[in-house]
């Protein structure tokens, strides 16, 4: 970086201003050079600057990510979680939907029949009253209404349907 240079003593005044104008040229150089090294240290240090800060950021942004992703994690867990209890609601309203249809359906059958026995009976009795023959089939489901069993409820409801397709609602 610096030159070395050797002063001798003057041996006159011209040699004299020749050496001090190489030395302080020399010394010019120098110290140029030393300019340009520093600007580009305080350049290599701004950058030096902008990657620590870069690399501070993506540090950051890295460990909110993982953050992230644990919470991601998580919240798939109870997803899960929801979807199985979803799937159990399901399997048990279609089980709920299925008995009540059964339930309607044998509701609905049964009040039809009812009806199809009474007006079988007022269209078709000749020798049984009227209101005795109501009685008798108010009073045949009204006993009935007690069974939980579904086979015996079947059982009944196909008696019921056999006396009313062979005309026998008159017999009942």
């Amino acid at each position: 970086m610096s030159s070395s240079v050797y002063v001798k003593l003057p041996s006159s005044e011209v040699d004299v201003r020749f050496q001090v104008g190489n030395c302080t040229q020399a010394n010019v150089a120098d110290v140029s050079s030393l300019i340009k090294q520093v600007i580009k240290g305080s350049k290599s240090s701004d950058t030096l600057g902008q990657v620590q800060r870069s690399f501070a950021s993506a540090e950051s942004t890295i460990a909110n990510s993982a953050d992230t992703f644990h919470k991601l994690s998580a919240l798939a867990t109870h997803i899960g979680y929801q979807e199985e209890a979803i799937e159990k609601s399901i399997r048990l309203s279609e089980s709920v939907t299925e008995q009540l249809n059964m339930v309607q359906w044998s509701r609905q059958a049964v009040l039809s029949l009812y009806k199809a026995l009474l007006q079988r009976g007022y269209k078709d009795l000749r020798y049984t009253d009227k209101d005795f023959y109501l009685r008798l089939v108010r009073a045949e489901f009204q006993k009935q209404k007690s069974v939980t069993d579904a086979e015996q409820k079947q059982k009944q409801l196909d008696r019921g349907l056999f006396l009313l397709e062979n005309n026998r609602a008159k017999v009942l």
